[in-house]
């Protein structure tokens, strides 16, 4: 909402010169005000394309093993790749041992390909429910009916947070989410 591709000086989205937008749906009300206010006209129609993605993945048979899925974003992340570990600052993620089978980190990174993606989905698919940093890691569970909560990166802080409310640090993308 701060930015554009083509004059970063006007710290507001616009529309790039000679381009005409067609939006058919918004993540959430935020973002269809944003671009309203560009005078780009957007339907009341929110959500994710992720959605689609049981229609594409659902047939696949997943057993639920785990309690609890906890899925990370890429920032608590030692490396960008689909080994990378839990940065060590990170003790929130250390998980008792008597909790370790009941319990499941899950990172964002996958190797490349269908079957790889798939593979991803079906691991998040294995938890009964999901708290997640990652806005993807919401989105998923989401679409497949899975229980699910945004999993704040910031200190302290209220267990209950309103999305409405700007003095809440939250990734604008999870606010723009909860909000439609």
């Amino acid at each position: 909402p701060t930015r554009n591709a083509f004059d970063p000086s006007l710290g507001r989205f616009a529309v790039p010169p000679e381009t005409r937008l067609t939006v058919h749906a918004t993540r959430g009300r935020n973002t269809a005000a944003h671009l309203r206010n560009a005078g780009v006209s957007c339907p009341e129609i929110y959500g994710d394309p992720v959605w689609f993605l049981p229609r594409l993945a659902g047939h696949r048979p997943v057993i639920p093993r785990y309690e609890l899925g906890v899925i990370l974003h890429i920032t608590e992340l030692d490396g960008v790749t689909p080994e990378a570990a839990v940065l060590a600052a990170y003790k929130r993620y250390r998980i008792p041992p008597p909790l370790a089978d009941a319990i499941k980190l899950i990172t964002t990174y996958t190797e490349q390909g269908t079957e790889a993606l798939l593979a991803k989905v079906d691991e998040i698919r294995s938890c009964r429910r999901i708290v997640s940093t990652s806005f993807h890691g919401l989105v998923i569970p989401e679409a497949f009916g899975i229980p699910n909560m945004w999993f704040s990166t910031h200190p302290g802080g209220a267990m209950m947070a309103d999305v409405a409310d700007l003095g809440v640090p939250m990734d604008h993308r999870v606010r723009d989410w909860y909000s439609g």
